[in-house]
């Protein structure tokens, strides 16, 4: 049996940037507890017709969805009140693996909700909407 290919979460990093995925000058978020990429959707389109082949509905694929990313963080003062900053801005976010696989696309923030529980860690949730095309790079 092979190996397994599977990898730990441990120094995963998301970070954000002004004008493209590919600048080097991306900051990452501090005190990253999670993450979830709901991943992109395709819609699909119905282009039935009359004489389409056996009587059965026929589709294409539509319009594409580049899904929500969510992540929790501890709450940091400092950082949410950039993230607060971002009302309304579309930026490039990155979501990087440990071996250097990454998810990144534009976005905007569309909640920020923060938790203060009794006796545990107050965290908070950052939810953003992607916009166009997500890409996926090996490095």
């Amino acid at each position: 049996m092979a190996a397994s290919v599977g990898q730990h979460s441990y120094t995963s990093t998301l970070g954000y940037g002004a004008d493209s995925v590919t600048i080097s000058t991306i900051t990452n978020l501090t005190d990253l507890i999670d993450a979830d990429a709901d991943g992109f959707k395709i819609g699909e389109t119905k282009i039935t017709h009359i004489a389409s082949p056996n009587g059965f509905h026929e589709y294409t694929p539509g319009f594409g969805d580049g899904g929500t990313l969510s992540c929790t963080i501890n709450f940091d003062k400092t950082t949410y009140n950039t993230l607060t900053g971002f009302a309304r801005a579309i930026k490039w976010w990155k979501l990087a693996a440990p071996d250097g696989g990454n998810l990144s696309c534009r976005g905007f923030i569309t909640e920020l909700p923060f938790k203060v529980p009794d006796d545990d860690r107050i965290t908070g949730t950052v939810k953003i909407k992607l916009t166009g095309k997500p890409t996926f790079a090996t490095s």
